[in-house]
């Protein structure tokens, strides 16, 4: 209206005023439109509190589970189910269960009836090689006795297997079965460490492994048999890398590398170092085992030859 007024002064306000009035009509088409639909939409109070009763729980759900989305409850919904349904059907899975038991308890058995087998087989040529070896590292009246049995089924399989021990065989004498004994209990520390070596000198050619230390395996011995345990443990050394801690010249002159370790007082603290020796340094090292911290010209000599040769 207010545009009438001044429709004679300028065509474009008549313009829009008719742009306007097309308008209005169409919102009032809209409006009885509006007004017929509404006339057909029933409310239904019950349902309405349902639908707000079901809002009201998804949020108490998703702030429980502490999730944002209707999605994410789903989700869990659908685990809870898969988890209810195992519940349901545990009676069939544990008899699924005790069947697939039952059939790899009994396949087990039969691998370990193969691994006995192949242990009994091995025993005698076992004892043979490491009795061979006891004699090359100065324990010539030395036996090792293998002795096996049967138990219940295990990780390790169904045989019970001791190491029996006799240090004390005399020279020419057959081997008394009662004279053996657990290698536990009568096998010394030199004894034991010579043995060790000898076992796993014998397992290093079946097994690849790559690193083998023997701390202080020369205990107790000294002269040709601590020169024989040297000559073992070079064959190994020629085949995987060997550490070894020793007191002995003997075994110290045949390494490749030397490493002497020793303590010094840091900063009030006994602080313990390694350090490579270089030749001259392993020549004087292996001279003061053989003659006391000063060494003389002899050990001198002596450690060379040992070294170089």
């Amino acid at each position: 209206n207010q545009l009438n007024a001044f429709a004679s002064t300028n065509a474009g306000f008549q313009s829009l005023s008719g742009r306007l009035q097309s308008i209005q009509v169409e919102i009032q088409d809209i409006a009885s439109e509006l007004e017929h639909l509404k006339s057909q939409v029933t409310l239904d109070p019950a349902r309405i509190e349902i639908l707000n009763e079901r809002l009201s729980l998804g949020y108490r759900l998703q702030k429980k589970h502490g999730v944002k989305s209707t999605r994410e409850l789903l989700e869990i919904h659908e685990a809870l189910g898969k988890k209810l349904q195992e519940v349901l059907d545990i009676d069939e899975s544990i008899a699924r269960k005790e069947k697939e038991a039952i059939q790899c308890w009994e396949d087990a058995g039969r691998l370990a009836m193969r691994i006995s087998d192949a242990r009994t087989k091995q025993v005698k040529p076992f004892e043979d090689k490491v009795n061979k070896l006891l004699t090359q590292v100065g324990m010539p009246n030395a036996k090792l006795k293998v002795e096996m049995g049967k138990t219940e089924l295990q990780s390790d399989g169904c045989d019970t297997i001791d190491f029996l021990f006799d240090a004390n065989l005399p020279a020419g004498k057959q081997a008394d079965p009662t004279q053996f004994l657990p290698l536990r209990k009568v096998a010394s520390g030199g004894e034991l460490s010579r043995l060790m070596l000898c076992i796993k000198s014998l397992v290093a050619q079946s097994i690849d492994l790559p690193t083998m230390i023997f701390d202080e395996i020369d205990t107790g011995i000294s002269g040709e048999a601590a020169r024989q345990v040297a000559v073992l443990l070079k064959e190994l050394a020629s085949r995987r890398q060997v550490i070894g801690i020793t007191h002995q010249p003997q075994i110290a002159g045949k390494a490749d590398t030397h490493f002497f370790v020793y303590k010094e007082i840091v900063n009030d603290r006994v602080v313990t170092n390694i350090r490579k020796l270089n030749t001259e340094e392993r020549i004087t090292a292996i001279a003061r085992m053989l003659s006391g911290e000063r060494p003389t010209a002899a050990a001198m000599a002596n450690a060379r030859e040992m070294v170089m040769n």
